[in-house]
């Protein structure tokens, strides 16, 4: 029987008027004076006869492989019920996929044709139980900003930390792309941001070309030069009769563009197309995107310069030298630049920006294995 009930109606009749303050009879205020000391009183004492005791209940359980059993819980909170022997939930789990551990093979060696059918029943059996979940996870397109394994921002940007959730995973350890503010980078197994990996290559001989250092030291000795002086010595191939004009036959075999017996020996086309590194900056591990230039060549004597950090400006040759003029290089300071050619007419470098050297590269592109 509930002792709230009783207690309430004892408190009433205990506090009715005039039952235990007779002085109060007279007193306008009597009926608020009892109602009152009834609030506080019976605020002051319920708890301490107000029945806690929580009834027991038997409980229907599933242990974790799915096992149902009945479980008796007396005085327990039934919001956080907290059980022994393996008895985990009030809900029965999901199925569990069990399967035998299969024979280990020897390393290197094809699955048996049985061994790849039982593993692709159990892959599709733990797709049908929606435990891909995490595999999902793992696989979705990460918005990066640093590379796997780095805290701080990718791709020449400011080095800020970055939080994990926009670090590229291992499979995929390269961010590419990621401007500062502007666009999140995409994960690659492949890093944009590395140099080109090319197969350098020193251009082989072309026409036309001097094929030994001597040649402009004797260039007396050419088919119609006046032949050897106190300083020079012409070979006999060259200038066979003493007094007369020279043949220039080694010359001419081998210092073709010094004795001039190439069109337009004297021009330079002015065509500084082509792939350029800041070279002593990256012998001394500078590796800046703005080291690695590309110039290709617009119309006429225009040529845009493109850095790989995404810069742009123009050039335009200077009248037919080897100077350039420089456009829209921020403040102007950059307004004129020139080119390095050797006796062939070959470009060596150019000076970027900063006076910085950039040497031209031949090469051939690598060719990948089959």
């Amino acid at each position: 029987m509930n002792l709230s009930i009783i207690y309430i109606f004892a408190l009433f009749v205990l506090f009715s008027p005039h039952f235990i303050f007779p002085f109060l009879q007279k007193n306008k205020y009597a009926f608020l004076i009892y109602s009152l000391l009834f609030s506080i009183v019976f605020y002051l004492t319920y708890d301490m006869v107000n029945d806690k005791e929580i009834e027991g209940a038997l409980l229907t359980t599933y242990d974790v492989y799915g096992n149902q059993s009945k479980v008796d819980a007396i005085n327990v909170n039934l919001g956080n019920v907290q059980l022994d022997n393996g008895y985990t939930s009030l809900v029965k789990p999901n199925e569990i996929i069990y399967t035998e551990p299969l024979a280990i093979q020897p390393a290197g060696s094809p699955p048996t044709l049985f061994n790849r059918y039982a593993l692709e029943e159990n892959i599709n059996k733990l797709f049908q139980h929606h435990h891909d979940d995490p595999y999902k996870q793992n696989i979705k397109e990460i918005l990066c900003a640093a590379d796997y394994g780095k805290k701080t921002a990718c791709c020449n940007q400011p080095a800020v930390q970055v939080p994990p959730e926009n670090v590229c995973p291992e499979m995929k350890p390269y961010c590419n792309g990621y401007v500062a503010m502007e666009q999140w980078g995409r994960c690659s197994s492949e890093n944009q941001n590395s140099p080109p990996n090319f197969t350098y290559k020193p251009k082989g001989p072309e026409q036309c070309l001097d094929k030994k250092n001597i040649c402009q030291s004797h260039k007396r000795c050419c088919p119609g030069g006046p032949g050897s002086n106190n300083d020079i010595k012409c070979g006999t191939d060259d200038c066979p009769l003493s007094g007369k004009t020279c043949v220039g036959a080694w010359m001419k075999e081998n210092c073709r563009r010094t004795c001039g017996l190439c069109p337009n020996n004297n021009e330079w086309d002015g065509d500084i197309s082509g792939y350029y590194i800041a070279e002593k900056n990256i012998e001394n591990k500078e590796f800046n995107l703005n080291n690695y230039v590309t110039i290709n060549k617009l119309q006429g004597n225009e040529f845009a310069w493109n850095n790989r950090a995404g810069s742009n400006w123009k050039l335009k040759r200077f009248s037919d030298t080897t100077n350039f003029t420089v456009t829209n290089y921020p403040k102007n300071l950059w307004s004129m630049t020139y080119v390095l050619i050797d006796n062939n007419n070959k470009v060596l470098s150019i000076l970027g920006p900063g006076n910085q050297l950039f040497t031209k590269q031949y090469y051939i592109e690598s060719v990948p294995v089959p």
